[in-house]
């Protein structure tokens, strides 16, 4: 047989309390995203950042690499069985 459960804090309840709360808040706040990107139509990447659809499509390989310089070489790694 198990023993009842003692009462919780009050301290508890009041954290239970604001979780609860900030858990509704966020799942609404969720909601509206949602209901707002299937309205619009938005496309989100994998890191849920809307990507852009429009404008001139750029397939030119100049494109697809950001604007910043080579990195230097790398020095080989000493071979410590040497």
């Amino acid at each position: 047989m198990s023993s009842p459960q003692p009462p919780k804090r009050p301290a508890a309840n009041d954290r239970d309390a604001r979780l609860k709360a900030a858990l509704k808040a966020n799942i609404a706040r969720r909601k509206q995203q949602a209901r707002h990107r299937a309205d619009t139509g938005a496309d989100t990447g994998a890191e849920g950042v809307a990507q852009d659809t429009e404008g001139p499509a750029n397939d030119s390989p100049e494109s697809a690499t950001p604007n910043t310089p080579p990195a230097p070489p790398r020095a080989a790694a000493p071979n410590p069985r040497s």
